[in-house]
Order: structure tokens, then sequence, then C-alpha cells
């Protein structure tokens, strides 16, 4: 799948998580976005026809620098899902297959800042990040994780990663843990990589703008540009890490938001350890 069918299918999940089904609506106000959803379970799945989904809102100054709310629309119109701000996640949703026309908008709005027509496949367990991207028209993009446990050993945990900052956009960034060990090379800004499989506990992770890789000189793994950083490894479930610019008028001062199967509402960023 190319990276516009994936930004079609990650909108599609956006407009679906915050949506829910039929009377089940979720309830969104007061920027928890997805209050009250049925938790996932870290990989389980979708069952017959159904897809798990939940949407993170990590796109600082999106729709504008004062305000970071967003509202979703359902074919043209308000769903009822209003306020979703910056540094928040909806729980999971388990949801319909189906074609649908989906719209964000600045809170108290139903015009439209993108609409998508998608359709949702049947199973599977999905997480969608907006995160800014000043290079397109409107300064939002997505990335799309597949929180799939298959083939994880017992014992071991799973780590995705994903590069959404913004102010280091012309460089890719390598993940470095423990030992100066690059885990991930080269990632490119709006590019997500893994899996990880870690054995359980905490894991030291840094990102480091790879210049090189640019043509912007040596890069030198062991002077990172963030971190180290203590992310947690948890047997048998997923754990999102994605860096996202949160100073926008500053050349490169990320954090690293994590999101577990059981984040929703405030998303915790990592500290040194």
């Amino acid at each position: 799948m190319n990276k516009a069918t994936f930004g079609v299918a990650i909108l599609a999940a956006l407009g679906f998580a915050l949506v829910g089904c039929g009377d089940d609506a979720v309830d969104g106000t007061g920027g928890t976005g997805g209050a009250g959803a049925t938790g996932g379970t870290g990989g389980s799945g979708g069952s017959d026809g159904m897809a798990m989904v939940r949407v993170a809102h990590l796109a600082p100054e999106v729709p504008s620098a004062g305000n970071t709310g967003v509202d979703i629309l359902l074919d043209g119109a308000a769903s009822g899902i209003e306020n979703l701000q910056f540094g928040n996640s909806t729980g999971y949703v388990s949801l319909p297959a189906g074609d649908y026309v989906f719209g964000v908008a600045a809170t108290g709005t139903t015009t439209s800042l993108l609409d998508v027509p998608a359709t949702l496949p049947a199973g599977g367990i999905f997480t969608v990040v907006a995160y800014r991207d000043s290079a397109v028209a409107v300064p939002v993009n997505v990335l799309l994780f597949d929180e799939s446990l298959m083939g994880l050993a017992a014992g071991n945990g799973r780590v995705l990663v994903g590069h959404g900052a913004d102010a280091a956009a012309v460089d890719p960034v390598d993940i470095v843990t423990d030992a100066s060990a690059v885990v991930v090379d080269e990632l490119a800004f709006g590019a997500t990589a893994g899996p990880l499989d870690l054995a359980e506990g905490t894991v030291n992770i840094g990102f480091d703008v790879d210049t090189a890789a640019s043509g912007g000189g040596t890069d030198a793994n062991d002077d990172l540009d963030v971190g180290p950083l203590a992310a947690p490894v948890t047997a048998g479930v997923v754990t999102l890490l994605v860096a996202v610019d949160t100073d926008t008028s500053a050349e490169l001062v990320p954090a690293i938001y994590a999101l577990l199967p059981t984040t929703e509402g405030a998303i915790t960023t990592l500290s040194a350890p």
C-alpha cells in the first residue's frame, strides 16, 4: 500500500475512532477524545467484520497555535465529537467495515480542513497518529501503526516508532538504544519503523538526527539529539513511541510520546532514566 493510500485508510480510522458505531457513539468532549470507549488489548484484533481503532492528536498548532481542538465530521455533518486536543488519545473502538466520508474541522465549525472518502477493512487493530507537517497546505498528516502481535516471542514486548518531528523534517533520524546500538537506521520524517521485539523491562532510547544521510556531515551516535530516555517494554504488548516537536519555533525540541494499549486521554512522554 502506498503512502497516499495509507493516508486515506488512517483518516478513515480517525473518523471511526471518534464516531463509534450506531447508538454507542463515543463522547469526546473536554479534550479526552473518546472517554467511555471500549479499551483495546494490544493486538487482539477485531471480530468478524470489525476492527479496533484509536486516534491520537499529536499535531502541535493544528488547527492553530492558540487552539488545537478539532471536531470530527461524518458525511459532511457534525458527528457530536468535539474538541479533541493536542496531546490526547481516544480509546479503542470496535468498528464495522464500510464506506464513509470523514472530515476534520476546527472546533466549533463544520468547515472541513480535510475530507476523506475511505473504506475500513475488517480485522486488525490500529492506532492513528496526527502529526504536524508544515510542508503541506493544511499542516497536518498522519501515521498508521498496525499493532499486530504476530510472531512475538513469549516474554518479549513489541515497540513501534514514528518520526513526526517537523523541525527535523529535512533529515532522517536514527533510533539508538543502550551502548549506542542503532536499531533503526535513517527513519524518514512521516515514516514508522518496527517491530522492535525486546525483552520485558526498560530500554534507554534516543533519537539522533542523521545529517550524514542527507549530506550534512558526519553523524555521531554518541551525541544524541534527543535522549537517552527510558522507554517501557511490556511482555505481550505493543508500545508506540512517536517523536513530535512541541515547540515549532525552535530548531529541534521534540518530545517522545508513548502510547500503550491502556492509553486514553492525556498521552505521557518519556523522561530521562
